[in-house]
């Protein structure tokens, strides 16, 4: 359908919600028609068209009261915007992001009219997938901001809680906010703990510690591991980069720089917790050779965030990388 039959077609539709002598506006039918004239166009691979027909449908659904259509109609448009923004990229060094940032708008009405429905899940759900697409976009600061908010409205699911932690995290990392990720590393594990001890007090010694010796199997024992080893890293980058800030970690640091093996890290393997301790004793001491060594013995037990982390760490230091 070419620019011309589209217009043609929308007004035509937009015709027919024209007041008239004895007659009200049948915005029903309307919405129908709208959201025919959207599946066409969206198969036609015109997805801004499509979105403008889906946003005319949702004011029709809202005009009849009908808000819980509304706000999935507004989630289809934003949904189409913005893989009309994906679709401008691939062909296009620079674009405006109208696309985008309508799809944002859209998102965010719909969020909205969830919250006042009583549907909390669908907000938190779109809120997710919200911060997953401005992560896609490049738009890391507000993704943090949006993963912090559906974590805050989880309130009954821990593990998808520590799962929007973490991703929250990924982008900090990303943006080298050191001190806001090591807030959302300590937040993961009081989450952790809280799961299996309400009551337990995480504000002294070693919260990694007491995470790992609750969770003792399944999901959570690895989020107790994957939370410690990034904490290690990022001590250190915030040893370089805000001192003051290295301080919340000081449990840890001390566990990992003592010369005894006590306290036992439940959590951990042996061969982990060696390679973990001769990084930190070889960061601790600035010798480079032993870091590019320790570097190379417990790289490969890293996640992806985690060699991205350790990588920025040892730039800071200004040692090689070899791994």
């Amino acid at each position: 359908m070419e620019a011309p039959d589209f217009y043609e077609s929308y007004r035509a539709i937009q015709g027919r919600l024209k007041k008239r002598f004895m007659r009200r506006p049948n915005h029903g039918e309307a919405a129908l028609s709208f959201h025919e004239l959207q599946g066409q166009l969206a198969e036609e691979g015109k997805n801004s068209y499509a979105a403008f027909c889906a946003l005319a449908a949702a004011r029709c659904e809202a005009a009849v009261k009908q808000h819980d259509k509304e706000a999935d109609t507004l989630v289809k448009a934003g949904q189409l915007m913005f893989t009309a923004e994906a679709a401008d990229r691939a062909h296009l060094t620079v674009t405006d992001e109208s696309d985008y940032q309508d799809g944002v708008n859209c998102y965010l009405l719909a969020i909205q009219l969830y919250i006042q429905l009583g549907l909390a899940a669908y907000a938190t759900t779109l809120c997710i997938e919200l911060a997953h697409v401005m992560k896609i976009f490049s738009h890391l600061e507000d993704a943090v901001r949006y993963y912090l908010k559906a974590s805050d409205m989880l309130t009954e699911s821990p593990l998808m809680t520590i799962q929007c932690l973490f991703d929250a995290l990924e982008c900090e990392l990303r943006l080298k906010w050191y001190r806001r990720a090591a807030n959302s590393v300590v937040h993961i594990v009081h989450t952790v703990v809280s799961m299996f001890d309400s009551n337990a007090s995480t504000e002294d010694g070693d919260p990694f510690l007491l995470a790992g010796r609750l969770a003792t199997y399944g999901a959570a024992r690895q989020v107790a591991i994957d939370a410690e080893v990034t904490a290690l890293l990022l001590m250190f980058c915030l040893h370089l980069t805000d001192p003051d800030q290295a301080t919340i970690f000081r449990g840890l640091r001390l566990r990992y720089t003592s010369l005894s093996m006590s306290p036992i890290a439940q959590h951990l393997d042996v061969n982990l917790e060696l390679q973990l301790r001769h990084l930190v004793m070889a960061l601790a001491e600035d010798d480079a050779e032993s870091i590019q060594q320790a570097q190379l013995d417990v790289y490969p037990r890293l996640n992806a965030m985690q060699r991205d982390l350790l990588h920025e760490l040892l730039v800071l230091k200004g040692i090689d990388q070899l791994a």
